[in-house]
């Protein structure tokens, strides 16, 4: 599979993602401004979306 540059640039258009010719990590603007993305932005950003299933070894008759 090929990147397609046209595609790539159209999506970040599309969902508002600023582009950098400076930057030199992963950043993310909050309410804070604009800083390089930590674990805990990934933790604050994908945590709602986890969902726990236990596993129990009882079996369904």
């Amino acid at each position: 599979m090929m990147f397609d540059k046209n595609l790539f640039f159209a999506l970040c258009e599309k969902y508002n993602v600023e582009l950098s010719d400076s930057a030199e990590e992963p950043m993310i603007k909050d309410g804070n401004g604009v800083h390089a993305v930590t674990s805990e932005d990934v933790s604050r950003i994908f945590a709602p979306c986890q969902t726990f299933f236990g596993y129990s070894d009882v079996s369904l008759h």
